[in-house]
């Protein structure tokens, strides 16, 4: 990444230069008119998360020495100067609350810097839109690099930059007339998973409603062929759905992840037998459960790591084999069981499919 001062492609002045600065930056692109950080868009989390990984370890290194974070909000041309330095104020201000939620110790501990520095009119109107995030930092033999400073006000800019990306002050929309196509948005429609810790004996799919909410449906199927001579048996298929609601900020984060809690309800039906003799029936199982999703590296895989609590009740009827290879005959009543206490735990290996959205 190449050294940034504070504002880019903006009216700028220069001041007396402080001791030697560098600058590691990356970018965060918006939708028009949107001052949310969304990860999802244009490889948005990618970038982030390799600067933040990138300045992590820059900061190991020793004699190197972090000064602060400097985050440069921008806007596209089309429109009021006014309505965009809004803009770029609120991007620059929620890009530094994302910021405060993710960063490691070492980057936590500098102070951050907001700005909204109005427009970019050397970019195009996509690449306009866009937070830049800067860790200041001094190094040995390092060059000096002059501060400067955004100028807010709309006198400073030429005459036919004065009029700029038209959003209204109610809804901040940018205007799409002689707009290019944006880039596409990849957005999360489903997932499959599977529970690692039942290797290939299950299936699930995931479903997000909105932002906060999801659905899903689970299906187990530890069901082995009974042998010839049914001395031991071990079959159980069992089906499961679910509502779930995602907790945090889910402008910033990628549909699926994060922190969540879930109802589930589910039943199935069970064979276990033994030298002989065995339980056949049918069961049912309500509860609670917490849930914790995050992406593996850069790849499109998730991991999610779940436990909970609930009620499961089952009707069991005992049978004996009375020759080995022969027939199953009851050799009781039925029994009911009864249970409350820890019912899941789950280690999801997750892969979601996205659709493609202008």
């Amino acid at each position: 990444m190449k050294s940034q001062s504070c504002c880019e492609n903006e009216v700028c002045a220069e001041n007396t230069i402080t001791p030697p600065l560098n600058y590691l930056t990356a970018k965060a692109l918006y939708l028009r008119g949107m001052s949310e950080f969304n990860g999802a868009f244009d490889g948005n989390a990618s970038r982030v998360d390799s600067w933040i990984a990138g300045a992590d370890s820059l900061l190991r290194i020793k004699g190197i020495k972090g000064v602060g974070i400097e985050i440069s909000g921008y806007a596209s041309r089309d429109g009021s100067f006014e309505a965009n330095l809004r803009l770029a104020q609120k991007r620059a201000a929620r890009m530094a609350e994302y910021l405060k939620s993710v960063l490691p110790a070492a980057l936590d501990a500098l102070p951050i810097k907001a700005q909204g520095c109005g427009i970019d009119s050397a970019s195009s109107l996509t690449e306009a839109r866009k937070c830049l995030i800067s860790l200041i930092y001094t190094a040995p033999q390092a060059t000096p690099t002059p501060e400067s400073k955004c100028v807010s006000d709309q006198s400073a800019l030429p005459a036919n930059q004065k009029e700029s990306e038209a959003i209204s002050e109610e809804s901040y929309v940018d205007n799409v007339e002689s707009e290019a196509p944006a880039k596409s948005e990849k957005q999360e429609v489903f997932a499959f998973r599977t529970n690692l810790l039942l290797p290939a004996l299950n299936i699930g799919v995931e479903l997000p409603i909105g932002n906060r909410w999801s659905l899903s449906a689970d299906w187990y199927y530890p069901f082995f062929p009974r042998r010839s001579n049914h001395k031991e048996a071990f079959q159980v298929l069992y089906g499961a759905g679910e509502v779930r609601y995602w907790f945090g900020n889910r402008d910033t984060r990628p549909r699926l992840t994060g922190h969540s809690i879930g109802i589930n309800g589910g039943g199935g039906i069970f064979d276990v037998g033994h030298n002989y003799k065995g339980h056949r029936g049918s069961f049912y199982s309500v509860g609670l459960d917490y849930l914790y999703s995050f992406r593996l590296g850069k790849g499109p895989l998730r991991m999610e790591l779940g436990a909970g609590i609930g009620y499961i009740g089952a009707t069991a009827e005992p049978y004996k084999v009375l020759t080995p290879g022969g027939r199953l005959f009851r050799s009781g009543n039925d029994k009911r069981f009864r249970y409350f206490g820890p019912t899941r735990a789950s280690v999801n290996l997750v892969l979601p499919l996205y659709k493609s959205k202008k």
